[in-house]
């Protein structure tokens, strides 16, 4: 999905969401600026990804076997993560918007993970974290710059979703996504993160039905 693809739909989550868009650039310009040409080419990954089976982990309160994932090619999502702590499986990319604890990104960021680091207007306080990560690239969810990419997606677990399609993915294999039972850990707000769940479903639904993506629930 290119970005003139993508911007109807952002702007109807704008709407839904009341989202500052003029933040979402001035974060995605900030990132930009702090990781200038010192970012790894999200491209070289095309090669690991097309016809594989990949497998995206969600950050569902639910638990899940990660054995079932350890032949496939996994990529995480933010606090999902943390599944893979106390395991030999570690996941190829984690997609993150820092909400995660930054103990957490220090630890993967030892193991050579690859970060996808998402830049919107109410994360701009913590994009210095990104200057600390070994292998990163940024995204967005508006106009993308030379070194600021936008694959589509909304939420840390669909935006690997579109990626992983973009890629080429063979089949994208879910794991630990919940779309009913928004994790309460963080104090979130309950029904914006109902919301965004809803959204997350829908734009997963969009790349099955109108981009033909093999999406296994």
């Amino acid at each position: 999905m290119n970005f003139n693809e993508w911007y109807p739909y952002y702007k109807y989550i704008k709407k839904i969401l009341n989202i500052n868009e003029s933040n979402d650039r001035k974060s995605t310009i900030y990132i930009s600026t702090l990781i200038n040409d010192e970012f790894f080419d999200p491209e070289i990954l095309r090669d690991e990804i097309k016809n594989q089976d990949v497998a995206i982990i969600g950050d569902s309160p639910f638990s899940f076997d990660i054995n079932l994932v350890k032949e496939k090619y996994i990529i995480a999502a933010d606090d999902a993560s943390k599944n893979f702590l106390f395991s030999n499986i570690k996941p190829k990319i984690i997609f993150t918007d820092l909400d995660a604890e930054e103990w957490i990104l220090d630890y993967f960021n030892e193991k050579d993970t690859i970060f996808s680091v998402h830049a919107h207007g109410d994360n701009i306080d913590k994009l210095y974290i990104v200057n600390k990560l070994k292998k990163r690239f940024a995204t967005t969810q508006v106009m993308p710059l030379y070194n600021v990419f936008n694959y589509g997606g909304f939420t840390d677990g669909d935006r690997a979703i579109f990626f992983a399609h973009h890629m080429g993915a063979k089949r994208i294999f879910l794991y630990g996504f919940n779309f009913y039972y928004p994790n309460q850990y963080k104090n979130k707000i309950f029904e914006r993160k109902m919301a965004k769940l809803q959204i997350s479903k829908m734009l997963i639904n969009l790349l099955i039905k109108k981009y033909n993506a093999k999406i296994i629930y």
